[in-house]
């Protein structure tokens, strides 16, 4: 059974300008109003339709360039929420405005908005968390066959980075953004992407989504604030914006005696900014070990903290067979890491762990612990009530965890409550590129009519199993279970559209791993190190 609700969908917004957004975008140019799609090549080439499905699409990007995560920029966040008690709630720590009233708003638009001096509040802008968390030497962890669009599959680099080439199959990651400056250039994709602008509400009214939108403008140190209606909203904001830090007590009055030690992965730019002597890292994710592979050449002492009451040495030969490989890696009693347990306090200078051993001196502390999934502009008294999206803890029964679970979304795409609100990426899979894409690709085939979603109880169903037998990693898909998924978002595709499924090869993700092992290996013994002398950082 499906829902028999034709849609009337004549006015697209997209929110982020990364590569969720960026597919979304050029997936709904190509979708013709008889559910068709002119996408039937892996081409950028592809023709756009002579009856697009939709008339009007636009992509609101919050900084001055698209590209998302990808967007590498020297200007950082800031490395903690100073002055911020709940420093571990995302609503404690995102800028939160006083909006003008939805009668004043009637009366706006993008030229005629309501301008708002900000120049004695800094940290309007800072706390928006707009900065990407990439650092000057990341490289990817996939291969670069699949960190690519179906519909830009055939895009190439003009001149790729040649630090790119020792990394193989993997690259760094300017050619990442090289390939997206290609994309959008050769797909005519900028002219629907509105920079600066923040959004800072969306909700239904009289059959409409009401989105209050903010043009930052720095230079001027003002905001303006105006509405604009649409008929469906993407959410394609992405997962890493909201940096997480735990609450652990003494942490906001270390971080105020000891100015410049603690800061997220977030704001890490290199490590070369702040001493050679001793650090900290604290987690053990994949983000982690990205870290740790360039601190243990560059300082004597390396400390790692993990989200564990006690650490145990288990040998690589049982890691084998029922732990990731970043667990193999970090369990190796040859990897120059002293390890500890979760933090349980800090004090003047001095860290103490859950097992009760302590060390102090550390020159940098780095929480490398992740991001929350926030959606600011749903979280408003407006939506109550609403089941358009919910987020949680991602350990189940531990409210002192990243919140991460995800709820209300059928495929992690369409609103339970509404599916003219739909959302991008949120399936964490090797895949990224691609599985945004898939996300578009029945967003596209559902908004054109092409096909119907099921009932609300079989969508209730999918959203319901997802957490059977879990407490943590939700949303997490590898490299076999990913198609799965992405099949079944193909199942609501536009007609004639190219299916990618055959260029997705489980093995090569799966060799992609052997050859990270390796290369940390190289950069821990010193035989990736960069000779030269990276930029300072800045923050905002």
């Amino acid at each position: 059974m499906s829902t028999t609700k034709r849609f009337d969908i004549k006015k697209v917004a997209i929110i982020g300008g990364g590569p969720g957004g960026l597919s979304t975008l050029n997936e709904l140019l190509h979708t013709s109003k008889d559910g068709t799609s002119t996408i039937t090549k892996a081409t950028v080439n592809n023709p756009l339709p002579e009856n697009p499905a939709f008339e009007q699409i636009t992509v609101f990007e919050q900084n001055d360039h698209f590209g998302g995560v990808w967007n590498f920029t020297k200007k950082t966040d800031p490395p903690f929420p100073e002055g911020l008690k709940q420093y571990f709630d995302p609503a404690g720590i995102r800028t939160k405005l006083k909006t003008p009233s939805f009668n004043d708003l009637l009366r706006t638009d993008k030229q005629h908005p309501i301008v708002q001096d900000i120049s004695e509040n800094k940290d309007v802008i800072r706390y928006f968390w707009r900065h990407s968390g990439l650092y000057e030497k990341l490289f990817t962890n996939i291969p670069n066959h699949l960190m690519r669009f179906s519909s830009g599959y055939d895009v190439e680099v003009p001149n790729p980075d040649p630090r790119s080439k020792k990394y193989a199959p993997f690259v760094i990651h300017s050619d990442v953004e090289a390939y997206l400056e290609e994309f959008v250039k050769e797909a005519k994709l900028e002219k629907y992407i509105r920079y600066n602008t923040v959004v800072d509400k969306v909700f239904k009214k009289d059959g409409k989504w009401q989105i209050v939108l903010l043009q930052i403008n720095e230079k001027n140190k003002t905001i303006g604030w105006y509405l604009e209606q649409f008929d469906a909203v993407v959410v394609a904001t992405g997962r890493f914006n909201i940096p997480f830090f735990p609450k652990i007590e003494g942490l906001q009055d270390f971080v105020n005696s000891n100015p410049g030690v603690v800061i997220h992965a977030k704001a890490f730019r290199n490590e070369q900014d702040r001493g050679t002597e001793k650090v900290l890292l604290v987690g053990t994710s994949v983000s982690a070990v990205d870290l740790l592979q360039y601190l243990i050449p560059k300082y004597q002492e390396v400390h790692l903290s993990g989200n564990v009451s006690k650490v145990t040495n288990v040998k690589e030969t049982k890691l084998e067979k029922d732990a990731n490989w970043t667990d193999q890696l970090i369990a190796n009693p040859n990897l120059k890491v002293r390890r500890h347990p979760r933090i349980k306090s800090f004090e003047g200078d001095k860290v103490t762990f859950e097992d009760g051993t302590s060390e102090q001196g550390f020159e940098r502390i780095i929480f490398a612990t992740g991001y929350h999934i926030y959606y600011p502009f749903l979280d408003i008294p407006e939506n109550d009530g609403k089941d358009y999206v919910s987020v949680s803890s991602g350990l189940d029964g531990v409210q002192n965890y990243a919140r991460t679970k995800i709820d209300n979304l059928y495929l992690y795409t369409f609103s339970y409550g509404d599916p003219t609100l739909a959302h991008i990426g949120i399936a964490h899979n090797p895949l990224f590129f691609l599985a945004c894409e898939a996300n578009a690709i029945a967003i596209a085939g559902v908004w054109s009519n092409k096909h119907k979603l099921p009932s609300k109880e079989e969508q209730r169903k999918w959203i319901d199993g997802r957490f059977v037998g879990k407490k943590s990693g939700f949303q997490v898909f590898n490299e076999q279970n990913i198609q799965y998924f992405i099949s079944e978002l193909y199942k609501f595709s536009a007609d004639g559209r190219y299916n990618f499924i055959p260029l997705v090869k489980g093995l090569d993700i799966s060799d992609a791993k052997d050859k990270l092992k390796k290369l940390f290996a190289r950069f821990v013994e010193g035989g990736l190190e960069e000779t030269s002398t990276p930029d300072p950082q800045t923050t905002e």
